[in-house]
């Protein structure tokens, strides 16, 4: 769940939310409030993650028009505030 790519330091929940696969991003949602990643590197911060820009899941899953995806990252505690530092 914690591996990022080389490319645009994005995680799976990036790539779910960009795409909008809402399932796919339920999925992962729930096993990282289940697994270490919660106690370990903190829920929070797992769903507010940050890009090689500085890009959220939040941002790209509402910058690529995906409402679904927009809603359960907003549900499960995304930072609507959070600034990108100048991406898109």
């Amino acid at each position: 769940i914690l591996m990022f790519d080389s490319l645009n330091g994005r995680t799976c929940l990036h790539y779910a939310a960009y795409y909008g696969h809402s399932e796919c991003l339920q999925a992962i949602l729930s096993a990282a409030q289940s697994t270490p990643v919660a106690d370990s590197w903190g829920f929070a911060r797992f769903v507010n993650v940050r890009d090689g820009k500085g890009a959220t899941p939040l941002h790209l899953a509402a910058r690529q028009r995906r409402p679904e995806c927009v809603r359960i990252l907003l549900d499960s505690g995304s930072l609507a505030c959070a600034s990108t530092s100048g991406y898109g």
